[in-house]
C-alpha cells in the first residue's frame, strides 16, 4: 500500500523549489482513459484519481511533505482528508488495500465523495456497474461496516430467541388440578409459603402466621389439613416464636 500509512513530515528544502513542485502537482491531470483500463487501483492511486490527478505524480509520498507546512495548497489538504477517511474505512473492513475501479467508486459514493464525471464514464464504459457493485457481484468481496453490524445483531437476536425458548420451558405455571397427580395440600402449601414469606412479621410464630393465612384464604380446610400445611411451610424449625427481649 505504498507509504499511505506514513505520517506527514516537515518540509525539507530539496533540489527542486517547493513552488515549482506544487505547481507540478496542481497541473498533474489524470489520464482517466489509461487508469480506467486498470484492473485494480491501490488506495493511493484511488485518492489521486478522485482528485482528478495523476497517481504517478500526486501521491502521499510527495503530499505528506507539504500537508503541515506553510507552503501547503488545497490539493494537499484535500488529499490528506481523503487519506484519513480511506485509512479508517480500511481499518473497519469497508474497503481493501487494492480494489477494482467499480468497487472503489462504489465506496466513494457511499461516503458522498465527489467523483470526476470523466472518471465515472471510463469505469462505466468498461462494463463496470458501480451502483450494483456488491460483494456477491465483485471478486474483491467488499463488506461494509453496516453489513457487519447487522450480522452481529442478527446473531445476538438468535441467541436471545434461543434463551427465551429455554426459559419458557423452565417456567412453572402451578399445579394442574385436572391432573391425576394433583396434590391439594401441596398446592396450597406453595401459595401459603409464598404469601407469608413475603410479608411475615418477625418476632412472632411463622407456623401461626401460616395457619392464620390459611384460615383467611381457605376457610373450608379441615383443621388437620391446616396444621399439616403449617408444619410443611414453617421454616422456623427451632420451634415457637422467638423470645421477646
Amino acid at each position: 500500500m505504498s507509504d499511505l500509512k506514513e505520517d506527514a513530515v516537515e518540509y525539507e528544502q530539496e533540489e527542486i523549489d517547493y513552488e515549482d513542485e506544487l505547481d507540478i502537482l496542481s497541473e498533474a491531470e489524470a489520464d482517466f482513459v489509461y487508469w480506467g483500463n486498470m484492473p485494480f487501483w491501490t488506495l493511493d492511486e484511488g485518492i489521486a484519481l478522485l482528485l482528478g490527478k495523476d497517481p504517478e505524480r500526486v501521491n502521499w509520498g510527495v503530499i505528506r511533505h507539504y500537508v503541515n507546512s506553510e507552503f501547503s495548497i488545497d490539493l494537499c489538504f484535500d488529499y490528506s482528508k481523503l487519506r484519513t477517511l480511506i485509512l479508517r474505512s480500511l481499518d473497519v473492513g469497508e474497503i481493501e488495500e487494492s480494489n477494482s475501479p467499480a468497487v472503489f467508486l462504489a465506496w466513494a459514493e457511499t461516503k458522498q465523495v465527489k467523483i470526476p464525471e470523466a472518471l465515472r464514464i471510463q469505469v462505466v464504459d468498461r462494463k463496470y456497474d458501480i451502483k450494483n457493485c456488491t460483494p456477491e457481484t465483485d471478486q474483491s468481496n467488499v463488506i461494509t461496516i453496516k453489513d457487519k453490524e447487522i450480522e452481529a445483531l442478527n446473531q445476538e437476536i438468535n441467541l436471545l430467541q434461543k434463551r427465551i425458548v429455554e426459559l419458557e420451558g423452565l417456567r412453572w405455571e402451578g399445579f394442574d388440578e385436572e391432573n391425576e397427580t394433583y396434590s391439594k395440600e401441596l398446592a396450597i402449601a406453595v401459595k401459603a409459603h409464598d404469601a407469608v414469606s413475603k410479608n411475615w412479621k418477625k418476632g412472632s410464630s411463622v407456623k401461626k402466621q401460616i395457619y392464620l393465612w390459611l384460615q383467611a384464604n381457605y376457610p373450608k380446610l379441615f383443621n388437620e389439613e391446616k396444621d399439616r400445611i403449617s408444619k410443611i411451610c414453617n421454616w422456623q424449625k427451632s420451634g415457637g416464636a422467638p423470645s421477646t427481649p
